[in-house]
């Protein structure tokens, strides 16, 4: 959107309330000029019908109309003023521009009704007898408190509208002159006033594009230099907020640049904001090219997206483990730890996702365990798999005589069967009978003979 600057909507429209102004008082002032013209002519013709009135009067008396019309001419040329009397009537007695004979009567008039009622009032009309505008007054012709008739005085106000043209005329070059003047100042206050204004816009500027140390210029009215020492209280602030915010900036680029983990960081749309070295590594994909994309679209890993949603979702931290198969197709395991973090409104805003490597963990807990496998196998494998070829029973002694110790010593019968958890010499009773008669009971490996002198090596049966 064009927006125009400060000066041009200042200067037009104090030039235009100035040419308003004048126009209106100039025409206020013309036509109070006017007015008081004719109500000055009023009062003039008002004044020379009374100097004439007496005269009249007694012209009125004699009865004589020839007199009195000779008199209204004579009087009417030396003052040049149109006179004429009329009877109560309205009918004409005598005028000094027409004859009495041919003119109209002039009970109607306003100024013949006005004087009449005995409020003589000037009346302006156009006279289509003399085709110009004329003035007329009237006054009551009284004697013996009778009134006898009506004297009227008019005059043509043609030479008041020239007047007042030429003085109109005056009025305006002068207005024009005012207007030139005034629209002069009004430029160089429109100036004044917009310079400073468009300093602090371009100090703003400046400001913006973090050149803070031009300062404003503190001058001109108060108002404006308020807003300069403000505004490079401003500057100064914004200064030192932002070398503190960089150097934050850089420290904590450099801790998330020499940690071993992977840090990832999406926005409420799963779209990755940013990601370090490490995690980039550990996920084998391009930093500069997976910013402000999808996770599911940047690393094609559904277990990765659901633990981002998870953690978008959660109001506490989660914990889980991601397999993640690489380019080379070797499986990889990571353990991740993922929280959420809100904006100053305390809406959500993103989460932050810390991924560590345990794929060697992984691969030395199968491998522990395969050992321990292994041996447990290797240790049973010799127990489970000797077989005795004979058990060794000996008879109780209440066994019967029958039984020779020749048959105390006998193959295992199927009858007979060894537990998992006994040794090979040991044996468990299926069949209640014995066939000597007596109770037998497994014979244990026979103790070793004590050393003799001829032999020391001890022999176990």
């Amino acid at each position: 959107m064009h927006h125009k600057r400060l000066i041009w909507q200042l200067y037009p429209s104090q030039l235009l309330i100035t040419i308003i102004a004048l126009l209106a008082a100039a025409g206020y002032g013309a036509y109070s000029l006017r007015a008081f013209q004719l109500a000055q002519t009023g009062a003039g013709l008002e004044a020379r019908a009374h100097l004439t009135q007496e005269h009249v009067l007694s012209l009125l008396a004699a009865k004589d109309p020839e007199a009195l019309q000779a008199f209204c001419t004579s009087a009417g040329k030396r003052s040049g003023t149109r006179l004429t009397v009329t009877d109560t009537d309205g009918e004409v007695l005598a005028d000094s521009d027409e004859d009495p004979g041919r003119m109209e009567n002039h009970a109607g008039r306003p100024e013949i009704i006005a004087a009449l009622a005995g409020r003589p009032a000037p009346s302006l009309r156009f006279s289509h007898t003399l085709q110009e505008n004329m003035m007329y007054v009237a006054i009551p012709l009284v004697q013996n408190g009778k009134t006898r008739g009506v004297l009227r005085t008019a005059i043509p106000v043609t030479f008041i509208d020239n007047a007042l043209r030429a003085i109109i005329l005056k009025i305006l070059w002068g207005c024009l002159i005012v207007a030139l003047v005034v629209a002069l100042v009004a430029w160089f206050i429109a100036q004044r006033i917009s310079r400073p204004l468009e300093e602090m816009r371009l100090g703003a500027e400046r400001f913006a594009g973090g050149a803070f140390t031009t300062k404003l210029r503190e001058e001109g009215a108060e108002e404006v230099a308020s807003l300069a020492r403000a505004m490079n209280a401003m500057a100064d602030q914004l200064d030192g907020r932002i070398k503190t915010i960089a150097r934050q900036h850089s420290q904590l680029q450099a801790v998330f640049s020499s940690m071993v983990e992977g840090v990832i960081t999406v926005d409420t749309e799963e779209r990755i904001l940013d990601i370090n070295q490490a995690g980039a590594r550990l996920l084998d994909i391009a930093p500069e090219k997976i910013r402000g994309k999808s996770a599911l679209v940047a690393v094609r890993n559904l277990a990765l997206q659901r633990f981002i949603s998870q953690a978008l979702a959660s109001a506490k931290p989660i914990e889980g483990e991601i397999d993640l198969t690489g380019r080379d197709g070797q499986e990889k395991y990571f353990y991740a730890h993922g929280t959420r973090f809100q904006d100053a409104s305390e809406m959500t805003s993103g989460a932050i996702i810390v991924i560590n490597d345990v794929t060697n963990l992984r691969r030395l807990e199968n491998m522990r365990r395969d050992f321990v496998a292994n041996v447990s196998h290797e240790l049973k494998t010799p127990i489970t798999s000797t077989r005795t070829p004979g058990g060794l029973w000996r008879s109780s002694p209440s066994s019967p005589s029958g039984c020779t110790p020749s048959s105390r010593i006998f193959s295992p019968s199927p009858g007979w069967s060894r537990t998992r958890s006994t040794p090979s010499w040991c044996w468990r009773k299926r069949r209640s009978a014995n066939p000597c008669g007596g109770p037998l009971r497994p014979a244990g490996p026979r103790r070793p003979r004590k050393k003799s002198a001829s032999n020391s090596t001890p022999r176990m049966i």
